[in-house]
């Protein structure tokens, strides 16, 4: 069943795992250190990390529950064109299907920069929630 193994992944994620966050946004956004500090105000469901996109493949070597997140910008599902949001990937960088809470939409896709840390907390806090709710 496709739900009951997304509720143990997640809730595996939660209590033991961690989010590694890869940082996509606009050169202009945010650094690491600002975006760390956006996710640790505004994300509670399980440990993360920010990391770069070098180390991707050093973490998928790795045991342990956890997931990736991109955020800035990426697609929403193969075949679409690229969108700004936080899109939820599994631990081989796969984008996750539903019944997954896979994408949330910043800047409605208008575009490919955040701009402002209160839009990147928004949707931080909506990311945060929607894998809570599940």
């Amino acid at each position: 069943n496709p739900r009951s193994l997304m509720i143990k992944s997640l809730g595996q994620l939660a209590n033991k795992g961690t989010l590694y966050i890869i940082n996509r946004t606009c050169e202009t956004d945010f650094t690491n250190k600002e975006l760390d500090s956006l996710w640790r105000t505004n994300y509670t469901f399980s440990k993360f990390e920010i990391v770069k996109d070098e180390e991707v493949a050093e973490i998928m070597k790795t045991d342990g529950t956890f997931f990736f997140a991109v955020i800035g910008k990426y697609y929403a599902s193969k075949g679409d064109p690229p969108t700004t949001g936080i899109y939820l990937l599994d631990r081989n960088g796969n984008l996750m299907t539903r019944p997954y809470p896979y994408y949330i939409s910043i800047n409605n896709g208008l575009s490919y920069c955040i701009g402002l840390k209160t839009t990147a907390a928004i949707g931080i806090r909506r990311f945060s929630m929607e894998l809570q709710a599940n």
